[in-house]
């Protein structure tokens, strides 16, 4: 009897498979002469056996592959079109407006996968009520022409069609009628009541099924001819760990395929990390594209969503993390530093050592220095598959290196494979942290053909003692496929109160009574408290107040604080298991004796002894690399674990551990990075309000002795560039145990809504360094719900103006000062919890920064600190250099040009740069006076926009920081509208004038045309309503070899908007569309991007708001390119249209419409 369990990786196929109850190993690349690796496994073995003369019988074939997620990446699925509620045409193409990488300025997002879009005339509410019906005779006409353009893949995804799915079920049985062979309609695919991650999934699900279906197909020909009078079983693995057979196997529920069934073998270290007295167990599948990261507590962790591409996926998944560390990640040396990744060499060419003229990876420095034996690896390499690995080859590049860096080459390897750790050592933090668990109190499980050779030294970075290395572990996802069992998962809505406990527990039972008896189930409730949109699984009880306990313990867990809210329900969830459960039956065993270890091979390792580093252990498809101060043992089941020796627990800080400085550059600017990171996640997981739990409205930075910015995560650049400035305000303020709050734009302050809390970091009664985090309030107090007043003349109009305010003093938080201080806000209470989110945020930044220091030393940290700094500047000054040249400039040369605000005020810059001596000089004499209004614009967002346009400019991976404004010197009028005094009014400035004046620099920079140069702000509120504010993308401009983008969220912002269903069920508005505006874009050589039409329409009395710019003046084209079209905003009242202006307040009644058009981008060059 032979069974096949077989991962399809990026690089390599991996064939577990057991003959007669002996399980074996095979491995071979998955893209060469072969057509499909997992065939050509299946037939190797199986011609191998009957060539031996044996009766081989195949019971069973069970998969997990990485074909949905390449055709996804390389754009080889089906052409398919989505049909979608008329009016949001372009929707799942604008998603959530972000853009993925901030500093990128061609702002480039994943394309759509439909190729056709049909609109379909109907509408229905968040309540299931239609109020516009279908035309079914539209709707087959159109379907007929798809069919003509022959298009056989639809996706339907209509609004709240999964409280109401009457329509896609009327469209579904048409496209059946008319002959369409794979159709996918959302209310099926998933029941997520958000339309934008509901749709993204069901056009995956038409883009890659005929593809997966052929693939099936073509598999089973090829088994049934291989097999001849067989019939194995043949079941795919799912993203949830569960298995299913071949036509329940789709698109949505096979993103992780292949990285699943690792997980699910992990779970089989249960019993160890027990033994071990550890919390849980951290993954890390190290493979030649990627590194996956995952915890396990005891228990699956599952989450609803997983991201693709920037395709969000809404079905039940592992909660998995990937890094763009892996073998084949490139390696390169920019700007003083090492870096590693994000490109791949893939498994085709490969390394440099798999000798198809490759590229010098990571394999490669791993290969080079010894932790990779050649001799005990399978021969399946060169350009004929017979070849081992090439050491010479490698040996030549390395040497070339070292010439090159003047630095030996085994010290460049080591380097490379350091920052390599690091950056694997990045999401293991976040997952870890992100469930409220530090990572040293965890097991740390490696597997993966490449994790071997890193685990020690990822292990030492995470402070972790133990580390679990299966028998297995270099083929560890095909051996989990052999563990998992068939399952089942059903979600349906069931939107009601916690406390209405008896018509759910009627639902329930009704669920409850349809089941089998002699299968395992679990009924999940997906809970949230009113407000927020964070959910929870709790399993199902007859006893609401134990449920309502069980949520309040694991929302306490995970955010540190429980609140006084409902407790809503949204969903019940239904997970059926077939067959049994595998039992973990491993354990440590008890230790006789210790001894010095060799090279050896993984048979060679005797139970009860442990073998001291440094040694490799050779397991025939990998390599294990024990590091000095680390031992190795072997459980019951003859797996590897391997301990850090408890005397060299701590390290110790003098003896260095950097070869060179630019090793230890690189390795800090990655530990600064991934602190504020951290520090982003503790906030959003710990706040309430949609602004910054949604939205992601804010900001985490790190900032040294002198208040200068040394790293930051990458969120919103409005706010870095000037939170420096905040800190630098307050430094002589704080006595230690005291944090400081402020919003004040003389104080560093973007506008009033923003509140920054600011956290030093005391040592011997010395200040030696501080973080901060800014975030975004629904409200702060002034005359209008949201704070953002259209027509605000004066700051006090605006809010509430902190200028530094001890919210915690002598470490005693000062609640009833507080609550004093915000008598205005209309939202104290969410004020009150996301300003405890934000100290918590940066208390989290304060004990990362401790326990660096106490890793590495104060003197090293702060070195470093400075050294980051003085990388930034150097970037910054050869970027000068360079755009000196190209932009044919004299040795010292003036670029002029202005910008006028639709209220006619100018914004003038005179930009000189010195080849000489490599600097900039931003002077904006000429700017008009500060205006009665509210663009004035605080001097620290000015610096904001000048930091994110040099960032920008750079064009290479560094930490934005200080140092990137050392080469510049700043010049700005005092009373002009960008330096206004301290009573003007400012919250224009920082979402609209910020845009302007990043437009004019780079316009100067001869870099792009126009954004749309604005955030469109618009909120509501008012009338026992509670308010809503939300920033609209537009265009952005075209450059020099790219286009703009389209319906994005431009340069200073990048923050989320809210999903149409979810606005509609929580305030009383109606979205009529919500698209693209189409050709409102500058042409030119390259064409800027398009604009986006978001129209309202108000089913009560509202107060309404719109601050926009760009309504007058058209963002401009460059070098030869067109104007973008600007921006309209029109007021609709009982059958009367009215062209509004770019400020406007106003009081709407119920059926009243608001249609917002936002600006497009400029192009750039002669057509």
């Amino acid at each position: 009897m032979l069974n096949f369990y077989i991962d399809r990786g990026g690089t390599f196929t991996d064939v577990f498979y057991q003959f007669n109850g002996e399980s074996k190993v095979h491995k071979l690349l998955s893209q060469s002469y072969y057509k499909d690796g997992v065939f050509q496994g299946i037939k190797e073995i199986y011609e191998k056996y009957q060539q031996d003369g044996q009766n081989v019988q195949v019971n069973q074939i069970v998969i997990g592959t990485t074909i949905i997620t390449n055709a996804i990446l390389e754009k080889q699925g089906h052409d398919c079109a989505l049909l979608i509620t008329e009016g949001f045409r372009d929707l799942l193409q604008i998603g959530q407006q972000t853009r993925p990488k901030i500093f990128d300025l061609t702002m480039k997002k994943p394309s759509v996968l439909y190729k056709e879009v049909i609109e379909i005339k109907e509408r229905i509410t968040y309540e299931g009520q239609i109020v516009k019906s279908i035309d079914l005779e539209q709707v087959r006409s159109d379907l007929i022409k798809l069919k003509q353009q022959k298009i056989s893949s639809i996706a339907i995804v209509l609004l709240h069609s999964v409280i109401n799915d009457i329509h896609e079920q009327q469209i579904k049985s048409i496209a059946k009628e008319i002959g369409f062979n794979s159709i996918s309609i959302s209310s099926e695919v998933s029941k997520v009541i958000k339309i934008v991650p509901r749709g993204q999934t069901t056009v995956l699900n038409s883009y890659v099924n005929p593809l997966i279906q052929l693939y099936i197909q073509e598999l089973e020909q090829e088994i049934r001819s291989l097999l001849i009078n067989q019939n194995p079983q043949i079941l795919f693995m799912q993203s949830d760990g569960g298995l299913t057979e071949a036509q329940d196997f789709i698109g949505s529920k096979a993103v992780l395929s292949g990285p699943a069934g690792g997980v699910v073998a992990l779970m089989q270290s249960t019993k160890i990390f027990k033994q071990l007295n550890k919390k849980g167990v951290v993954g890390l599948d190290m493979g030649g594209t990627s590194t996956d990261v995952c915890v396990y507590y005891d228990k699956q962790n599952i989450k609803e969503e997983s991201i693709v591409d920037g395709i969000i996926v809404n079905t039940p998944c592992f909660d998995i993390k990937t890094v763009a560390a892996g073998g084949g990640s490139l390696l390169k040396f920019e700007n003083g530093m090492f870096k590693v990744g994000p490109t791949s060499s893939g498994s085709y060419p490969g390394p440099i050592c798999y000798d198809r003229n490759g590229l010098l990876s990571l394999t490669d420095a791993n290969l080079y220095l010894g932790n990779i034996d050649v001799d005990h690896l399978p021969k399946i390499f060169g350009f004929d598959n017979k070849s081992g690995l090439n050491y010479e080859k490698v040996k030549q590049q390395f040497e070339k290196l070292s010439q090159e860096l003047q630095m030996s080459s085994i010290e460049i390897a080591e380097s490379f494979i350091k920052v390599a750790d690091e950056q694997m050592c990045r999401p293991i933090r976040q997952i870890t942290n992100g469930r409220g668990q530090l990572s040293q109190d965890h097991l740390l499980v490696i597997y993966g053909g490449a994790g071997g050779q890193h685990c020690c030294s990822i292990a030492e970075s995470l402070m972790i003692d133990s580390i679990f290395i299966h028998k297995y572990a270099s083929i560890f996802s095909a051996y989990g496929l052999s563990l998992a069992r068939q399952q089942k998962y059903q979600k349906i809505p069931l939107i009601d109160k916690l406390i209405n406990f008896d018509s759910i527990n009627k639902v329930i039972q009704q669920f409850q009574s349809q089941l089998q008896q002699d299968i395992e189930q679990l009924i999940e409730l997906h809970l949230k408290y009113e407000g927020s949109d964070f959910l929870l699984k709790i399993e199902y009880n007859t006893d609401m107040n134990i449920i309502k306990q069980q949520f309040e313990i694991q929302h306490h867990e995970l955010f540190g604080f429980k609140q006084n809210r409902e407790i809503l329900i949204e969903y019940v969830s239904l997970t059926i298991k077939y067959g049994q459960q595998k039992e973990d039956n491993d354990e440590l065993l008890e230790i006789l004796k210790i001894i010095d270890g060799n090279n050896m091979n993984i048979n060679e390792l005797q139970k009860q002894i442990q073998y001291k580093g440094p040694f490799l252990i050779h397991t025939g498809n990998t390599t294990i690399k024990i590091n000095s101060g680390w031992q190795a043992e072997l459980t019951k089941n003859d797996n590897v674990i391997i301990r850090k020796i408890k005397d060299l627990q701590q390290q110790n800080i003098n003896q260095s551990k950097y070869t060179n400085s630019s090793l230890e550059l690189s390795i800090f600017a990655n530990k600064f990075m991934s602190i504020a990171e951290e520090m982003g996640l503790q906030l959003q997981n710990t706040a309430v309000s949609i602004n910054i739990k949604e939205r992601l409205d804010f900001s985490c930075a790190i900032f040294d002795k002198d208040g200068n910015l040394v790293a930051n995560a990458p969120h919103l650049p409005v706010h870095l560039g000037s939170m420096s400035d905040a800190v630098k305000c307050q430094i002589n303020n704080f006595n230690q145990g005291d944090i400081i709050m402020s919003n004040h734009p003389e104080m560093g302050g973007s506008h009033l809504p923003d509140i920054t809390i600011i956290t030093p970091y005391f040592k011997d009664n010395q200040k030696l360094f501080y973080v901060a985090s800014r975030g975004h309030h629904a409200d702060i107090g002034g005359i209008s719900p949201g704070s953002m007043p259209a027509f605000s003349k004066y700051l006090k109009d605006e809010g509430i103006a902190v200028r530094s305010f001890k919210i915690v003093e002598n470490n005693v938080f000062q609640e009833d000062k507080l609550i004093e201080l915000l008598q205005e806000s209309r939202e104290r209470q969410d004020n009150i919890q996301d300003l405890k989110a934000q100290i918590a945020a940066n208390n989290k930044g304060i004990q990362l920064i401790e326990q660096l220091i106490k890793q590495e030393g104060y003197d090293k940290v702060n070195q470093n600190m400075k050294r980051i700094q003085e990388n930034g500047e150097n970037c910054v000054r050869q970027m000068l250099y360079d755009i000196s040249i190209k932009n044919n400039l004299q040795e010292i040369d003036t670029i002029e040009s202005d910008e006028y605000m639709d209220d006619g005020s100018k914004i003038n810059l005179k930009l000189t740069i010195n080849r000489n001596d490599r600097s900039v000089i931003f002077d904006f004499t000429g700017t008009s006076q500060q205006v009665l209004g509210n663009t004035n614009c605080p001097i620290s967002v000015t610096k904001s926009a000048i930091i994110y346009c040099l960032r920008c400019l750079v064009d290479m991976d560094i930490p934005l920081n200080q140092g990137c404004l050392n080469p510049t010197q700043i010049i700005i009028p005092k009373n002009s509208l960008l330096s206004p005094n301290n009573i003007c009014a400012i919250v224009g400035g920082n979402v609209l004038t910020s845009q302007r004046i990043t437009d004019l620099i780079l316009k100067c920079f001869n870099a792009t045309a126009a954004s749309q140069g604005c955030m469109n702000n618009f909120s509501f509120g008012g009338f026992n309503q509670r308010s809503y504010y939300e920033t609209i993308g537009g265009g952005s401009g075209a450059g020099d070899g790219f286009n703009g983008e389209s319906g994005v969220q431009v340069h200073m912002t990048n923050t989320r908007i809210t999903d149409v269903e979810i606005i509609e069920r929580k305030h009383p508005v109606r979205i009529l569309s919500f698209t693209l505006r189409q050709n409102s874009h500058g042409k030119g050589r390259y064409n800027g991007g398009d604009g986006i039409v978001r129209s309202f329409l108000f089913l009560t009395k509202l107060n309404v708001s719109l601050l926009t710019e760009r309504r007058v003046f058209s963002p401009f084209g460059l070098k030869g390119g067109k104007n973008g079209q600007k921006g309209i905003n029109i007021y609709k009242t009982q059958g009367q249209s009215f062209l509004l202006s770019g400020k406007v307040n106003l009081d709407v009644q119920s059926n009243d419409e608001i249609w917002i058009y936002t600006p497009g981008g400029g192009g750039y060059g002669n057509i």
